[in-house]
């Protein structure tokens, strides 16, 4: 899973709103989500960060970073330095709704594995999640997954009800392939 880093830039990104909000009269500043693509920790650190600013969250899986091979294994126990703390530590800081998207055929168990830590961290410290699982997809976003976090940014941040049978082509594999 992902450190909860200093470095990841949301208060960067909380300040970047508010600034825009005032400066746009469209904006709403009490209605702001937050979406995750890559490694999908974004959306759930920004509910356990700044829960007074996001109030929903749509992820892709989260990736333990624990698990994967190419992490430099020498900051300290099982790749991270001492003293971290890792999305699930963070569990009891969660609020707001998120949708959680993972599909199984992943060629690595760091995604699986993160996301379920995640979940079930959030699950034991009893805090409401969405989850869609996908037994065919791997890595990227699928289109089915790409419709189900805008309906749920629809009706969770504009109170709207998406269309339905809205019908998205192809698989999204690449976060530079968004539209």
């Amino acid at each position: 899973m992902a450190a909860i880093e200093e470095g990841n830039k949301l208060e960067d990104h909380v300040a970047g709103i508010k600034q825009l909000t005032e400066r746009f009269s469209y904006m709403d500043a009490d209605r702001v989500g937050i979406a995750s693509m890559g490694r999908g920790c974004g959306a759930v650190m920004g509910l356990m960060k700044y829960p007074e600013f996001y109030s929903v969250g749509v992820g892709v899986p989260i990736m333990d970073s624990r698990l994967m091979p190419w992490i430099d294994k020498y900051i300290g126990p099982a790749g991270q330095a001492p003293g971290t703390l890792m999305l699930e530590d963070r569990a009891p800081d969660f609020k707001g709704k998120l949708l959680q998207c993972v599909g199984l055929l992943s060629s690595t168990d760091s995604v699986i594995t993160g996301t379920l830590r995640v979940l079930d961290a959030l699950q034991r410290a009893n805090k409401d999640v969405d989850v869609v699982v996908e037994p065919r997809v791997a890595a990227g976003v699928s289109s089915y997954q790409l419709r189900r976090m805008w309906d749920y940014l629809v009706r969770h941040l504009q109170g709207n009800t998406p269309p339905e049978g809205f019908e998205l082509s192809g698989t999204i594999t690449d976060v530079g392939d968004l539209p």
